[in-house]
């Protein structure tokens, strides 16, 4: 969890810390640094135990923030979620998503009115678009299309009874699902267990479904090649 990575990070940090004090002051003898020399009384004086805990303080902060930079390079979820699809649509590789990149997807996943709902994501939200403009519009994108199928709560978000109403709404009869299969779907990315999911966790859907049907088709392909072999 997120929660046992830190906790993981800053005993590794303090660990580091504490042993590599003595390795900080013999690079700093080499570097001709001048050692303070306090005598003992010196060192108990209240303005040298504040400066030793100042330095300590300072210390771990920079530290703590230096073990934060990786965090800089680490892709939120959700923009991951989009950019997958972005790039599930985009088969050409040319870096736009336009109508017939939607509705060849629609189509695949077996959409019943896969043009229809590709004319209507792109102009509603402006289309085509490369990956910034896709971020963009993507949950606009959907929830335009949910709720032209009025498949959609007034929350924004779908609970599972919702989810098999929007889905046999959608998707023709030869790609639907019984109830409970789409529960086991809904499941899935619902990631928090709290009986509702975002039109982004729609999007992790769409993956799934786009997965499963690339599979089929190249099985369906495999198996046409066999028979025109044999």
């Amino acid at each position: 969890s997120v929660m046992a990575s830190a906790a993981l990070g800053n005993t590794v940090s303090d660990f580091v810390g504490q042993t590599a004090g003595g390795a900080i002051g013999e690079a700093a003898e080499r570097l001709g640094w001048p050692d303070a020399k306090l005598s003992p009384a010196q060192a108990r004086l209240s303005s040298s135990r504040r400066a030793h805990q100042l330095g300590g303080i300072i210390g771990i902060i920079i530290g703590c923030l230096l073990g934060m930079v990786p965090l800089l390079f680490m892709e939120n979820p959700r923009e991951k979620v989009i950019r997958k699809v972005f790039e599930t649509l985009d088969e050409d590789e040319d870096g736009v998503v336009g109508m017939e990149n939607l509705a060849d997807a629609f189509l695949l996943i077996g959409l019943r009115d896969p043009y229809w709902c590709a004319e209507l994501i792109v102009q509603e939200t402006g289309g085509p678009f490369d990956l910034k403009e896709f971020r963009a519009q993507v949950r606009k994108a959907v929830g335009w299309l949910i709720m032209n199928k009025k498949a959609i709560d007034l929350s924004g978000d779908v609970t599972s009874e919702c989810l098999v109403a929007m889905m046999d709404e959608l998707l023709d009869k030869h790609h639907g699902r019984t109830r409970a299969q789409w529960c086991e779907v809904f499941s899935k990315v619902d990631h928090g267990s709290k009986g509702r999911i975002s039109s982004n966790e729609l999007l992790e859907i769409f993956l799934i479904l786009y997965k499963e049907a690339e599979t089929k088709r190249a099985s369906t392909l495999a198996a046409l090649k066999d028979d025109d072999a044999t």
